[in-house]
């Protein structure tokens, strides 16, 4: 389909938090839609597997501490 990109992120990894890695996926997904400066013309869809998640980004009350950091790059990287 033209105009549609679909990636699908496969690697081992080690996994002791699934809610940081899913974190740290939303923020890969969106370097690399920032890198291809498809920002200011169209949107991003991220399916988000956990609520957890999702709160977070909705609700910066709710993050967990241990997240302030990736989330401030990817609030960084959004307002670019």
């Amino acid at each position: 389909m033209k105009g549609i990109a679909k990636a699908l992120f496969l690697s081992p990894i080690v996994v002791n938090d699934v809610v940081w890695t899913e974190a740290r996926a939303v923020l890969v997904v969106l370097q690399i839609f920032i890198s291809l400066e498809w920002k200011i013309n169209d949107s991003l869809f991220v399916e988000i597997g956990t609520k957890v998640v999702f709160n977070w980004c909705a609700n910066k009350s709710m993050r967990s501490w241990s997240l302030q950091s990736t989330f401030a790059d990817i609030e960084r990287k959004i307002e670019k």
